[in-house]
């Protein structure tokens, strides 16, 4: 069972459904989203693993998350997340611009300029 449980009473629609069926894996990307947008990234990414552990292969999870994680400054992590989302999907190449400013922030520049260039 994923480890993104609240504790006491479920707060939110998508709490309500956890806690109902705690392997609904989209409502954890909902919450990972809800969370992301304010502000919460900790928590943000929390959510994203939990719905990787029960969808590994579904791609936005391991983008946001790493997005998530990019904001942290956990750049090592993000850019494991992000490599994971193109390898699932290639076709991404916006994500290529998320692993060339993670690079950039690691400073690697050279190598953020051709994952850059990938992304045209």
């Amino acid at each position: 069972m994923p480890a993104c449980r609240t504790s006491g009473a479920p707060s939110s629609p998508t709490d309500r459904a956890l806690a109902i069926d705690p392997s609904f894996s989209i409502a954890y990307f909902t919450k990972g989203s809800a969370l992301e947008a304010l502000g919460q990234y900790e928590e943000a990414a929390e959510s994203y693993q939990a719905m990787i552990s029960l969808q590994p292969e579904f791609v936005d999870a391991w983008i946001h998350q790493g997005r998530a994680l990019q904001e942290l400054e956990k750049y090592q992590e993000a850019l494991t997340s992000f490599k994971r989302a193109i390898e699932i999907d290639p076709s991404r190449k916006e994500v290529w611009n998320d692993i060339g400013a993670t690079l950039e922030k690691l400073g690697k520049q050279e190598e953020a300029k051709i994952c850059y260039e990938k992304a045209q």
